[in-house]
């Protein structure tokens, strides 16, 4: 019997849990990689368009960093968006999407050409770097063409109650690339001032204007303007230069540019005296209006120690007379003026002559800080009436009452030998709780209400 070999083959079993899923393969990661690995900004370009590329359509979504590096400076030659942080951008890297990118823009004209290193980093899980992982950026100078900018003009005639201002004109010869700065420096006559006297619009900085030339205009402007200032000053001058220009801006040849303002506050008019005004009150005997155009020059004599915040006195060397406006007075101690006092009514008012009920509030201004010196007198010619209105000074007098205690707010005899006046002082005057003063003092004020003397700056007007 013949026995044959029997041969037996044993199959490793395999089980289904170590065979992949049909459909759960793990994708391959998605390599991301510059599209440029050299790409240029132009001279004619503001920014360029930097595209990253896959090799294929990513699965998941993800982020990726690109490093800056290389001689052009952020924030100086060039800034990015999205906005960059120490040098890295983070870009956003979507599922499914064939392309990502970002901007460089170029900040301004450059000198010489720049080079900007992108370098990709740090790619997120489901991406990696392609080969193109680094690319380089030129960052071209600009063409040295000039564009020369100047003054239209050289000199203009205006008043000083132009009061939208006027315009100054400079050329520009050229096309302009980007936007560039023109230097301006403003000077002015002596004793004209740049905020006092005139303005300029835009406003100059420690008396330089700086203007924005851009492209495609033809022209950069700027206006003066005059401060109509009612002040008899006398005309000045005031000169613009073209100090500086940025880029491309190069300076022409007329480089200056003079406006001279006009006085126009010295009008010619009738001007009247005060003794003039004050014989008035006789001619009509009492109360009077004036209907008329009627001027009067003088300097303001008081401060605040008046009867109200309407009340003003005046002295030319004619004599003295207290005005009362329809409103609060804004004219100040020491200015010279000129009023008009059309509309106004002559009358009594606290026993003295007065002009009540004027319009022109401001009036002329002639000149300021003027001092009128005070008429030395005794107490019995303060009250004679032949210096109402006027300032006068009594010498070698004293306070009877002064006690160290009394203050000067109220009225307060004063004494010269056997003879007496009154010295008033209204609450509201700045030196109304100051004590006063024991001993022999001179006493300067106006002969005001009911021919009381008013003293007006306690450090001037009391004298020990």
């Amino acid at each position: 019997m013949l026995i044959l070999p029997v041969m037996v083959t044993i199959f490793s079993a395999c089980s289904k849990e170590d065979d992949p899923e049909p459909g759960n393969e793990t994708p391959a990661p998605s390599k991301v990689e510059f599209l440029k690995v050299n790409d240029t900004l132009d001279l004619t370009d503001d920014s360029l368009v930097v595209q990253l590329k896959f090799d294929r359509l990513a699965s998941v979504d993800g982020q990726i960093s690109v490093r800056f590096t290389g001689d052009a400076v952020h924030g100086l030659d060039f800034t990015t968006r999205p906005q960059s942080t120490n040098g890295i951008i983070t870009l956003a890297l979507l599922k499914e999407a064939p392309m990502v990118e970002f901007t460089v823009f170029r900040t301004g004209p450059l000198q010489a050409e720049r080079t900007l290193n992108l370098v990709l980093e740090n790619p997120t899980e489901g991406f990696e770097l392609g080969t193109r992982h680094e690319s380089t950026v030129m960052l071209k100078k600009h063409p040295d063409q000039d564009v020369t900018v100047d003054f239209a003009e050289e000199m203009i005639n205006i008043t000083e109650s132009v009061s939208d201002g006027f315009e100054i004109i400079l050329n520009l010869i050229g096309s302009l690339l980007h936007t560039e700065n023109v230097l301006i420096e403003v000077t002015s006559s002596q004793d004209f001032i740049y905020g006092t006297h005139f303005l300029t619009d835009p406003v100059a900085v420690q008396n330089e204007l700086i203007l924005d030339a851009i492209p495609g205009a033809d022209t950069v402007s700027f206006k003066i303007i005059p401060v109509d200032d009612n002040l008899v000053l006398g005309s000045y001058e005031v000169m613009f230069s073209l100090h500086s220009t940025t880029g491309q801006l190069k300076k022409g040849t007329n480089t200056e540019f003079v406006v001279r303002i006009e006085e126009d506050d010295n009008n010619q008019v009738e001007v009247h005296t005060i003794a003039e005004l004050r014989n008035m009150f006789n001619e009509f005997e009492g109360e009077f209006w004036l209907g008329l155009d009627y001027f009067i020059e003088g300097v303001i004599t008081s401060g605040s120690n008046v009867a109200n915040n309407k009340t003003a006195y005046i002295q030319d060397n004619t004599g003295g007379i207290m005005l009362m406006f329809t409103v609060q007075n804004y004219l100040k101690l020491g200015d010279k003026v000129r009023i008009n006092l059309e509309g106004g009514t002559g009358t009594t008012i606290n026993d003295q002559k007065a002009i009540i009920d004027i319009h022109d509030m401001l009036g002329i201004k002639l000149a300021q800080n003027q001092v009128v010196i005070p008429e030395v007198v005794t107490p019995e010619q303060v009250g004679s009436g032949e210096y109402e209105g006027m300032r006068v000074r009594i010498d070698d007098a004293y306070f009877p009452e002064a006690d160290g205690t009394n203050v000067f707010a109220g009225s307060w005899v004063i004494k010269q030998g056997d003879s007496s006046a009154a010295v008033a002082t209204y609450q509201w005057a700045p030196f109304s709780n100051y004590v006063l003063p024991e001993g022999n003092v001179s006493v300067i004020g106006i002969v005001g209400d009911w021919g009381r003397i008013m003293p007006q700056v306690y450090s001037h007007d009391i004298i020990r």
